[in-house]
């Protein structure tokens, strides 16, 4: 049985999930999104008010947003949505939905792999530059 989801951000990563061929397992029942009256519709599904997050109507909501974490915060802080209700958008991952721990899991990979690749380039120039000396 597919989880009913609403989907926070109706921008550039909310478009990026409603194409996603990998999101399976969702149900999306709609978008929901700050400025909504901008917006009327993502790829057939309705956008609208935060206010919504508010019903519970839902079994999950997925933050498709750059700053997930603003997100995360704002509808805990507003609309009362538990962390075992929220999931993280990552279209980079090999998993496209995260737990919240998942997510911040996968960042601080990406920032360790990142560290080790300039630990390395650095490493490489002055050794040539030693070299060279």
């Amino acid at each position: 049985m597919k989880s009913r989801a609403v989907v926070y951000g109706a921008g550039d990563f909310g478009h990026r999930l409603s194409m996603d061929e990998r999101v399976v397992g969702y149900d999306i029942l709609y978008y929901v999104d700050r400025d909504y009256a901008k917006k009327e519709k993502v790829n057939g599904y309705e956008v609208v008010d935060t206010d919504s997050l508010s019903d519970q109507g839902y079994d999950v909501v997925i933050v498709a947003v750059y700053k997930w974490r603003n997100v995360v915060t704002y509808i805990r802080d507003n609309h009362f949505v538990q962390d075992a209700k929220i999931r993280i958008y990552d279209f980079n991952s090999s998993k496209p939905i995260l737990t919240i721990k998942e997510k911040m899991d996968c960042e601080l990979r990406y920032r360790i792999e990142r560290l080790t690749v300039e630990d390395s380039v650095k490493n490489e120039l002055l050794s040539e530059v030693w070299n060279a000396g």
